[in-house]
């Protein structure tokens, strides 16, 4: 764990818009203290930071039968909030240094990708289909897949710049790998202590989830215990 940044941490970098009163937003380097972030979103020029909402965020973890990550989904609802926005960021962050081996859109398409593997960081510009609207929604899928078998991973989550309208997480497990105990945790920021705040129950289907409407900015997340 590199300054605390959560180990397999997806980040939402919108920027709050005028009319979003919510809740405090975070600085970038508030919620990501990992340099690197700033480097490869320097490099792709753009830092996602033009008005949009997000309305619906969910994310699926698929873990193997080595406690190993295999994939990471996630299906998002945006809102546009002026005229002209036609792509989000979105970043990924492994600090035991294994970057997706396979990339997969749907809505939407990969546009500048950049990587930095000495941190595990990867940034990826998605594309939509067009420029939206003021106002117009815009549903898009990615995901992220890993073909080498990393580290026995224990938690999984996601960074949220601006408070979010709704988020969804999941974490599915091989059956014949199951943990003993799962926990929905929380931090406000990417340098205070990962907190748990609630204990959470497998389903028959060896999966765990929680979903929060009107969250607060920081970071979500659950982490679970194999024993």
């Amino acid at each position: 764990m590199i300054l605390e940044l959560p180990r397999h941490s997806l980040l939402t970098l919108l920027k709050p818009t005028a009319e979003r009163s919510a809740g405090p937003w975070l600085p970038l380097e508030e919620l990501c203290p990992e340099p690197g972030v700033k480097d490869l979103l320097d490099e792709i020029g753009d830092r996602g930071e033009r008005q949009l909402t997000g309305l619906s965020l969910h994310d699926q973890h698929v873990i193997g039968r080595r406690r190993e990550l295999l994939e990471v989904r996630t299906r998002a609802v945006f809102q546009a909030q002026q005229r002209g926005v036609d792509r989000w960021i979105t970043v990924y962050h492994h600090p035991q240094g294994i970057l997706p081996s396979s990339r997969t859109a749907r809505g939407c398409r990969f546009g500048r990708v950049r990587m930095d593997e000495a941190s595990g960081l990867i940034a990826a510009e998605l594309l939509f289909d067009r420029a939206l609207g003021r106002g117009e929604t815009y549903l898009l899928e990615y995901g992220f897949g890993f073909d080498e078998t990393g580290p026995v991973v224990t938690e999984e989550g996601r960074g949220f710049r601006t408070p979010q309208h709704e988020f969804l997480i999941e974490v599915r497990f091989h059956p014949a790998m199951l943990p003993a105990r799962c926990y929905r945790t929380w931090r406000p920021d990417g340098h205070t202590a990962l907190k748990d705040s609630a204990d959470l129950r497998m389903s028959s289907y060896h999966s765990v989830h929680f979903i929060e409407f009107g969250m607060a900015a920081g970071f979500h997340g659950i982490r679970w215990e194999w024993d």
